[in-house]
């Protein structure tokens, strides 16, 4: 499907876009509709995908049974199931947690485009490198906060009060 540019527009990422810049992201990319549940690293590992509208989920397999969620990606988020852009560790699955849109960059088309040093291609490079710092930060705090609670676990069991 052709991907609107008013779903771009709405994005705080795009908002310093032009139209004609707009138009440029937009002819690259694919419109893709993720229904839920889907499971989306069973896709193509040479794209990305950055959400337009709904959630999608990163869910990582426990040692003990069970799995945790380890990522939520929102409207504007850049997301890979692959290596090509933060690709997803091989123990943790990318599920659609609601009817996602999304828009789909093949990894070829966005080597080339960057590769010829066209100016939207270096801005809309910008943006997908923003994504991932915001998304590595998440992830920091998501992990500080697991060692918390490893911690405390590891202090109750010190202490018998945990068994």
């Amino acid at each position: 499907m052709s991907l609107p540019l008013a779903r771009l527009r709405v994005l705080a990422s795009f908002q310093g876009f032009s139209d004609e810049e707009l138009r440029e992201v937009a002819r690259r990319m694919r419109g893709v509709v993720l229904d839920k549940d889907a499971v989306v690293d069973e896709a193509d590992p040479t794209r990305l995908w950055l959400v337009l509208e709904g959630h999608l989920v990163a869910e990582r397999e426990m040692s003990e049974g069970g799995r945790i969620e380890v990522g939520r990606y929102g409207p504007g988020a850049v997301v890979s199931s692959g290596e090509l852009v933060g690709g997803m560790p091989a123990d943790v699955r990318l599920l659609v947690s609601e009817r996602c849109l999304a828009a789909e960059l093949d990894e070829d088309v966005l080597e080339e485009w960057v590769g010829r040093g066209d100016p939207v291609a270096v801005r809309f490079f910008q943006l997908l490198v923003c994504s991932l710092v915001r998304q590595l930060r998440q992830t920091n705090a998501c992990l500080a906060e697991l060692v918390c609670m490893s911690e405390l676990r590891d202090m109750a069991r010190s202490r018998g009060l945990l068994h």
